[in-house]
């Protein structure tokens, strides 16, 4: 399955899942939305800090 990033409404998590995530891993409500550009830019952002 292919990854892709999301984004809670609840709590503003943002996270890599297999497509079709539903659930949000951080506070497990189900409010969970494809992340738009800018989150989805900030996340792999982030990423690529945590990785070095």
């Amino acid at each position: 399955m292919n990854k892709e990033i999301y984004t809670c409404d609840a709590c503003h998590y943002t996270f890599e899942a297999e497509a079709g995530c539903d659930q949000c891993p951080d506070c497990g409500k189900k409010r969970v939305r494809p992340a738009n550009e800018q989150e989805s830019k900030e996340y792999l952002e982030r990423q690529k800090h945590t990785e070095k």
